[in-house]
């Protein structure tokens, strides 16, 4: 029979798999973490672990996990009478690629190298057969989930595309005889003896097991196969060994044999029962120890059966070796312990206790890292379930690392790892871009995240204006600007890429990747921007881009430190994406969500690009061209009113030249003069939370001088209202706008002095577009014309027949 040794770290690194579910009895997060998840991280969208409950609580003592809960799902299942304890995995890419294991390896260090592991890889075609098995198993665990069934947790796994997929590789012709048996319908053994008996009947049996129930778990199989010659593998390292003494007293003698296939100085962990028959042989390897639980269907077991011819060998011989060395490890059992489940999902932290009648109150605290936050009183009721909001302080999708909720009362103390369902079902549904925004809501973001972000949002900027309209701008003083906060916004966005299709999987429609998104928007608005160390950032040359890497350039090695920032052309063409989107919203209130959001996208990433000073000053002037007339009419301006004049001011204070431009923009965003009012209310100052966002390291006097520039500074808008208002006056002496030519100059003295009628200077009240015609006979302007009137609010007709002189007081 072919051996192959094989690590699963191979078979993960062979495709971009999307799709995993994993099964386990004992779990090390540390190690899922480090090999499976980080094998994969580039390209899954669901990472599923199903777990015995006692693995579950032996992962609690884990408290430097990062992803459980956020990246991955972790399932804990407590089998009534037994314990769960196959050891699977489902994997599947984009591309239509599956392949399954079934082994004898926990998820864990011991599982995938220090311990002797046997494990089967299933192919469709070849093992089309054992697809369908999975398949099935998997259909009855999700059947034996609901309350009241085998399996108690909280809630039923997610496992409907699990056994879509297994399906799928199901239907795949192929030769393949092998079979995946499993517990789930019950005993192993009957199973086994249906296919022994097509191959005329067991004759002899051959086992390799690290444990016993003493020899009943043998003899029961052997008894199950009516096979009298038996033989057990004695190992050079083992958890526990055979009693062969003990079952030759009681009347069931066994052999001794070995194999060079297990002269291992590893601790045996491998299962596997060669069972040779009158007409071939089965070799059965997976999860079942030879124990009464595993083989009577107590315990849940998965095994593959593949049948062989009679030549096939795995090198049996007589053995005497008595020196074996017992590591005393436990066999599984059912746990004792009591722990917590518990989920995050829509803003409030529901759970369950497991393994104790807690009914009462207790104390409840959230854990994260080093930190540890209060929660206060929570009561549990009979059926072991709580439910609280989490501390407004401590919002669990803001934290760097998994979150353990803990229950104390008097000297009892329960933990559970909180699961965060929003950010789980948009990662299922987005894949690694639900992972780049929740690093970034998280601080644990890098240059190739930002890229990955800005690349995404300028792909759907709908989806991030919606966003921020729902959540209020991200703050609770912005909400007041929004029209339609709070309102019903399907139509206004269409379909998105993190909307819901409210399958099987208990998660509301489209409230996952939405919520994965507003938390993205309130951390835009109300954090400050960091100073990054982006040196790190870039792989090394020959690893594999990571999500979003293509939106930022890879510097050479000699030039890496003077480019690791992201690039100006890449982050400008984004924003322009952005803001040509906002302005096909209609002018006003409508538009308030995305400047919004807009402004708080350029605090935070303008800061980690080339040149940042220059670029914010770019993205400034188009944030104000953007919002021009986008002042709310019909809701509170206030906190717009409040950005608009932060940014003018800041940019006075890059270039004092602009303070006319500024002033003049900000009469055209409030329609007329800044009253005293405005002045004062709306005066940045260096303590201001925004203005330490734009420009952290400005100065009070810098702002105040910079807005006394600004507000004290002569518009052309101003000027002309003067003009206009000094002829209706009939005064004498009149300051002549900026930029008259000797004719206008002419004709403008001339109406002063009583020369020339009023009517020979027209004034333009209102813009409906660039195409502006004379007020007074309404013939289109020239071009040239319209320059200096958009330049400098007057200009001449050139029509023959009228010859005005056109003032612009409009606004």
């Amino acid at each position: 029979m072919e051996i192959t040794h094989f690590s699963p770290r191979d078979l993960l690194g062979a495709a971009k798999w999307s799709s995993l579910l994993f099964t386990t009895y004992s779990l090390s997060l540390s190690f899922l973490e480090a090999v499976p998840l980080s094998s994969v991280n580039r390209s899954f969208k669901d990472f599923t672990v199903l777990t015995d409950l006692e693995g579950y609580l032996s992962s609690l003592s884990d408290v430097g996990a990062i992803g459980v809960g956020r990246d991955y799902d972790l399932v804990p299942i407590k089998v009534d009478g037994g314990v769960f304890h196959p050891k699977i995995s489902l994997l599947a890419d984009d591309s239509g690629n599956i392949r399954a294991t079934v082994g004898s390896g926990n998820l864990s260090f011991g599982g995938w190298g220090y311990n002797h592991e046997v494990l089967e890889i299933l192919r469709p075609g070849k093992d089309s057969r054992c697809f369908a098995d999975l398949a099935e198993m998997l259909e009855a665990m999700a059947a034996a989930s609901i309350p009241g069934r085998r399996f108690e947790c909280l809630r039923p796994p997610s496992l409907n595309q699990f056994i879509d997929i297994a399906r799928r590789a199901s239907i795949q012709t192929g030769e393949g005889r092998s079979r995946l048996l499993h517990t789930m319908k019950g005993s192993l053994i009957p199973q086994f003896r249906e296919m022994a008996d097509e191959l005329g009947g067991a004759r002899a049996l051959t086992i390799v097991s690290p444990f016993f129930t003493q020899h009943a778990g043998v003899e029961a199989l052997a008894s199950g196969l009516e096979c009298a010659d038996v033989s057990v593998m004695v190992p050079l390292r083992a958890p526990s060994m055979f009693e062969f003494k003990e079952a030759t007293m009681a009347g069931f003698p066994c052999k001794r044999v070995t194999s060079e296939l297990f002269e291992d100085r590893r601790s045996l962990h491998s299962k596997l029962f060669d069972i040779q028959c009158e007409k071939g042989r089965l070799v059965v390897t997976g999860s079942a120890n030879a124990t009464v639980p595993a083989l009577l269907g107590r315990n849940i077991e998965a095994v593959v059966v593949r049948p062989t011819d009679r030549s096939t060998s795995l090198g049996w011989r007589p053995t005497t070796r008595s020196d074996s060395i017992s590591t005393e490890e436990r066999e599984p059992k059912p746990s004792s312990g009591a722990g917590l489940i518990v989920d995050y999902k829509g803003g409030a932290v529901v759970g369950r206790v497991m393994g104790l009648d807690a009914t009462g109150d207790w104390d409840a605290f959230l854990s994260s890292g080093t930190r540890r936050q209060q929660v206060g009183a929570v009561s549990i009721d009979g059926s072991g379930k709580f439910r609280f909001a989490p501390p407004s302080n401590m919002d669990p999708l803001t934290l760097a690392t998994s979150v353990q909720v803990i229950l104390i009362r008097g000297d009892i103390e329960l933990r559970g790892w909180l699961i965060l369902r929003d950010l789980i079902g948009a990662i299922s549904r987005r894949g690694p871009i639900a992972r780049v925004i929740n690093r970034i809501i998280s601080g644990l973001d890098t240059l190739a995240d930002v890229g990955a972000i800005l690349d995404f949002f300028a792909r759907d900027p709908q989806l991030l204006f919606d966003a921020s309209a729902r959540s209020g701008g991200g703050k609770s003083d912005r909400k007041d600007a929004i029209s339609f906060f709070g309102q019903n916004l399907s139509a206004l966005r269409g379909t998105s890429a993190f909307d819901m299709d409210g399958t099987g999987t208990g998660l509301e429609a489209a409230h996952s990747g939405d919520a994965l998104i507003e938390a993205l928007v309130r951390h835009l608005a109300n954090a400050m921007p960091q100073s990054h160390d982006d040196a790190a950032d870039y792989p090394d040359e020959d690893s594999e881009p990571r999500v979003g890497e293509d939106v930022v350039r890879k510097p050479s090695i000699k030039n890496k430190r003077s480019n690791q920032h992201l690039q100006w052309p890449i982050v400008e063409k984004a924003f322009e994406q952005l803001f040509a989107k906002l302005e096909e919203h209609p002018a006003g209130s409508q538009r308030a969500a995305g400047l919004f959001v807009l402004f708080d996208m350029m605090i935070q990433i303008v800061p980690r690009t080339e040149a940042p000073d220059e670029l914010l000053h770019f993205l400034m002037r188009r944030w104000h061209r953007a919002a021009v007339g986008a002042r709310p009419t019909d809701t509170d301006p206030t906190s717009l009113d409040q950005c608009f004049s932060i940014i003018a001011t800041r940019m006075v204070i890059s270039d004092g030249m602009l303070a006319p431009r500024m002033h003049a923009a900000l009469q055209t965003w409030i329609g007329g003069e800044l009253d005293e009012d405005f002045k004062n209310l709306f005066e940045p100052t260096a303590s201001g939370t925004e203005e330490r966002r734009i420009y952290p390291e400005g100065q009070d006097a810098e702002w105040k001088q910079a807005w006394a520039r600004l507000v004290g500074s002569k518009t052309q808008w101003s000027a002309m209202k003067e003009l206009k208002a000094a002829l209706a006056v009939g005064t004498q002496v009149v300051t002549i706008p900026e930029g008259a030519s000797p004719q206008e100059r002419s004709t403008i003295e001339k109406v002063v002095q009583g020369k020339s009628k009023p009517s020979r200077i027209a004034y333009l009240t209102s813009r409906r577009s660039d195409k502006v015609a004379c007020p007074a006979c309404n013939m289109g302007l020239a071009l040239e014309q319209r320059g200096r009137l958009a330049a400098k609010r007057i200009a001449s007709c050139t029509y023959m027949r009228c010859g005005c002189v056109v003032i612009d007081i409009s606004l």
